[in-house]
């Protein structure tokens, strides 16, 4: 007895069979475009890796509030503070790569590895960079009643009393800066360590340490009041709040320049097309003049790279932190 269907139709059954192959493979190919569109499908959580009130933590609030709205979805902010960023960053890295869990994190997560002996991820192939916000320049701060008012007074006063000056330092950026500062400059100057640029600044305007080493948005506000004196800028070009403060460059070390970045990534392994959307209304939402504005205030200078550029700046400075850590003798611990 003859079965009906495939002996029959064989032809029909080879057609149908392609057909059907076919209509898998387009599926398959529109599937990361239906997924950029359709996203962000619930809230997206930006977790920041530092308690709230810091510099990253004010200024991703800044950011967050127009991305909710151009993303049409909330945007909620969740603080994971501990171990220089590595408590928030373990949490993105094993989020799902959807883009519903974003970390927004500064230069310390490239810096880790240069002082942290045992590391829950790589801070470069674990992660999707989406972009660099912008960056904060780090300040040499002194307080009002110091001999020096000025970087090449700070030189010469500290290379005729070697080992007599201290400079306070508040993480793991701000302590390699003082450390490249020192060599560069041939310096001998105690390094110490406080828990938070707060304290440290008190510290500074009372007199009980000569030298900070911090943000220039945490050192703005006592800038602007006159409890402190601003003797350099780490970065090369000056920052805009504070135009009237050389670079260390233009101060005696010429070439040096250190950047410290705000920057937004997510798990590895996150879609192209949702990096790219997070990436456009991000750069959309940093070009706003309000929100611009808000961010120069905090001492930050507005970037907004493609990914591609915050990658590159995350495996160039990765290396750059890791020989400056070398150079001071510096090991992880």
């Amino acid at each position: 007895m003859q079965k009906i269907g495939a002996a029959r139709h064989p032809k029909r059954r080879i057609r149908l069979l392609w057909l059907a192959a076919a209509f898998v493979v387009a599926s398959a190919g529109f599937g990361p475009a239906t997924d950029a569109q359709q996203f962000p499908s619930r809230p997206v959580r930006i977790v920041v890796p530092f308690p709230a009130g810091g510099t990253v933590d004010v200024a991703m609030r800044v950011v967050s509030m127009r991305l909710s709205e151009v993303l049409g979805q909330s945007v909620v902010i969740e603080n994971k503070p501990g171990a220089n960023g590595i408590i928030g960053g373990d949490i993105v890295a094993k989020a799902p790569p959807d883009g519903h869990t974003l970390f927004a994190v500064s230069s310390t997560h490239v810096i880790n590895p240069a002082t942290t002996a045992s590391m829950p991820f790589d801070p470069v192939k674990d992660f999707s960079p989406v972009t660099i916000l912008g960056t904060l320049p780090l300040v040499i701060v002194a307080g009002q009643e110091q001999p020096f008012r000025t970087l090449p007074e700070l030189i010469a006063y500290a290379k005729g009393r070697p080992g007599q000056l201290a400079l306070g330092y508040t993480d793991n950026s701000t302590l390699l800066f003082g450390e490249m500062f020192k060599s560069d400059a041939g310096l001998d100057i105690r390094m110490v360590p406080y828990k938070g640029g707060a304290p440290m600044l008190t510290d500074v305007i009372g007199g009980h340490i000569p030298l900070g080493a911090t943000g220039a948005g945490s050192a703005y506000p006592h800038y602007k009041g006159g409890k402190i004196r601003v003797l350099a800028v780490s970065e090369a070009r000056r920052t805009p709040s504070m135009a009237d403060v050389p670079t260390i460059a233009e101060s005696g070390v010429p070439g040096f320049n250190v950047q410290v970045w705000i920057a937004v990534m997510g798990p590895a392994g996150m879609p192209p097309a949702i990096v790219n959307r997070l990436n456009a209304e991000l750069v959309k939402v940093l070009a706003e003049t309000a929100v611009a504005a808000r961010l120069a205030e905090l001492g930050t200078v507005v970037k907004g790279s493609s990914p591609a550029e915050a990658a590159q700046t995350l495996r160039a400075d990765s290396d750059m932190w890791l020989a400056a850590a070398r150079k001071a003798g510096l090991k992880p611990e």
